[in-house]
């Protein structure tokens, strides 16, 4: 069957992209906030709040990117299997009809 939609699939590719490097670059910029932080107790304290909510907050910003690019391949698959039945339901009434 042909696949269609070629920009939409560009679209969810580029958003499934986007989520994982939006994770991996919170998490690098976690680890680099707290190997850069200063020996002080109460500045490495807030630079550990800071990296895990940064961890946190990328982390969720990764899932919903991703999460959307796979709203995009379902609404593809949906419309995709919905052509296939619609084929299949003609071909039965066809065949039948004659």
């Amino acid at each position: 069957m042909e696949k269609r939609y070629p920009a939409l699939r560009i679209i969810g590719t580029f958003y499934k992209t986007l989520g994982v490097l939006i994770l991996v670059s919170a998490i690098l910029y976690g680890f680099v906030m707290l190997l850069f932080s200063p020996l002080d107790p109460h500045s490495t304290l807030g630079a550990l709040f800071s990296a895990v909510v940064l961890v946190i907050i990328g982390g969720a910003l990764a899932v919903s990117c991703y999460a959307i690019g796979e709203l995009v391949y379902v609404f593809l698959d949906l419309e995709e299997n919905t052509r296939a039945t619609n084929k299949l339901l003609r071909q039965q009434v066809d065949s039948s009809s004659s």
